[in-house]
């Protein structure tokens, strides 16, 4: 790969990442306003539907977790590999002028990596709130929390869309796909965002771990980090958080979100891309060097 490509780290460039940053902010804005501002489409029920009779448990992964494992995961990859990759090619490097601009450059390479990681990580949890907050599916334990009034309805009468709940109304609003941490932050969709940071990390061990000497440790580590966020949404099922065809909706969301960050907002199979390019001219160049050159006469 060629050294002046990835050192390429200017005043300009600062510039251009505290814009990309307020893009990002101005996303998280509307997530905000869309949770403060809009009001959730309220779904009825028919007392015959099993889909919705299953019990409250607690959430295997809870959010925090969700969040923390999410982020940290990727941010720590992308801070360790690329310090790995960027002192490789310091030692190819001669250039004192260059050496000194080191830590900018690696700052600057991280967050290359690590703005459209957020970027994508923001409309994944945009995305998931408008479908949210415009079907509001009722969650498979809904009247375990609603505690219906019998009351105040009759069976009878069909589909029932009359407020009946006599349950605490937050486990309520939770139960209509609807749910916000501490009444501000929205809670993330867990297959969606599990499935966005994973994918997004398999992709990233995909481009940036090429050491040909540990030929399945990017495997391992992609099967690991893949399992993560399969694992997370099969405990959305169990838990009786989520139906499956949500989990399944939540996951196709991750990966189309994931595949659209990586090949369009970032440079990483384009740096590879470029890297063996330049092998393959200087392969050439040295192979052109033996066949031309003369022969020494004894």
């Amino acid at each position: 790969m060629k050294t002046e490509s990835l050192l390429s780290c200017s005043r300009k460039d600062t510039v251009y990442t505290t814009i990309n940053s307020c893009v990002i902010a101005l996303v998280g804005l509307v997530i905000l306003l869309i949770n403060r501002l809009w009001e959730p489409f309220e779904r009825g029920f028919f007392c015959d539907d099993d889909s919705i009779k299953y019990p409250h448990h607690d959430s295997t992964i809870p959010s925090p977790v969700l969040y923390g494992v999410g982020f940290s995961l990727n941010i720590v990859s992308f801070i360790l590999i690329e310090a790995v990759f960027l002192r490789n090619c310091k030692n190819s490097r001669t250039n004192k002028n260059q050496e000194q601009n080191v830590l900018q450059t690696y700052f600057c390479v991280v967050f290359n990596v690590l703005l459209p990681f957020l970027y994508g990580a923001a409309v994944v949890q945009l995305v998931t709130d408008i479908a949210k907050y415009s079907v509001g599916r009722l969650r498979p334990h809904f009247l375990a929390v609603c505690q219906p009034d019998l009351t105040k309805f009759n069976c009878t009468d069909g589909y029932i869309t009359a407020d009946i709940c006599t349950g605490d109304n937050a486990l309520i609003k939770h139960a209509r796909f609807i749910l916000t941490i501490s009444g501000v932050i929205p809670d993330p969709g867990h297959a969606s965002f599990s499935m966005y940071s994973m994918l997004f990390l398999v992709f990233y061990y995909q481009a940036r771990l090429t050491w040909k000497n540990l030929l399945l440790l990017r495997p391992l580590l992609q099967l690991i980090v893949f399992c993560l966020a399969f694992y997370t949404g099969l405990s959305r099922i169990y838990d009786y958080k989520h139906h499956w065809s949500d989990v399944l909706a939540g996951n196709i969301i991750g990966v189309i979100v994931s595949l659209i960050t990586v090949f369009t907002l970032t440079d990483l199979f384009k740096r590879r891309k470029s890297s063996d390019e330049q092998q393959t001219d200087n392969n050439v160049k040295l192979e052109s060097i033996r066949v031309n050159k003369p022969v020494t006469k004894l």
